[in-house]
């Protein structure tokens, strides 16, 4: 009875350690798995490194280009100026603002020397000549005078805005501050504006 009992533990013990050899194989075979999938991942990074590595090359060979930023204009915004941009209403605007002297043609070009000098290229090439402005009846020359409707003497050539293009759109010859600063009651208005119905939203 006693040898039969032992029989059955030693059988016992024997197929233990053979479950646990086997299950020592099946772990060594999942590690053996783990390890190889770890290599091959490895080689994939030194794969991705390599061609990083020769697009950072390819990037320092490449010429270099200037990216500019976009330039804001007036005329983006300011299609038609030529209504306003007159000397009478000019004038309007710069006494209702209390703008002294005026913002006119001859704020800059009041001087006859200033006007000549400024037409000096086209006079030398022949485009323009003094006739142009002082040619009065009979071939006499005369002092050029302002037409019954204008203000200046300019506006017989340079009216309904033409000096805009005369000066290239360069607005900033009048309208200084720089944007934030031309727009600054535009500017305070809308932001209150916004404030105001941002507090209805949240009430």
């Amino acid at each position: 009875m006693v040898g039969r009992g032992v029989y059955v533990i030693l059988l016992l013990i024997g197929l233990s350690v053979i479950a646990a050899c086997q299950g020592g194989e099946q772990l060594k075979k999942q590690l053996e798995q783990k390890e190889k999938e770890i290599q091959e991942l490895k080689a994939q990074i030194d794969q991705l490194k390599a061609q990083l590595e020769e697009a950072k090359k390819k990037v320092a060979a490449a010429p270099k280009t200037e990216v500019k930023a976009a330039k804001l204009v007036c005329a983006d915004c300011h299609k038609e100026v030529s209504k306003f941009h007159n000397v009478k209403t000019i004038m309007k605007i710069d006494e209702a603002k209390n703008i002294t002297p005026p913002r006119i043609c001859t704020t800059c070009h009041g001087e006859v020397k200033k006007v000549h000098t400024i037409h000096e290229k086209k006079l030398k090439s022949g485009e323009m000549k003094c006739e142009t402005c002082h040619l009065a009846a009979e071939g006499t020359f005369k002092i050029p005078q302002p037409r019954p409707q204008d203000t200046l003497v300019c506006e017989l050539c340079h009216y309904d805005g033409k000096y805009i293009d005369i000066h290239k759109g360069k607005c900033e010859r009048c309208h200084y501050g720089g944007i934030s600063g031309i727009h600054k009651n535009v500017l305070e208005k809308r932001t209150k504006e916004l404030l105001a119905l941002a507090e209805v939203e949240s009430s």
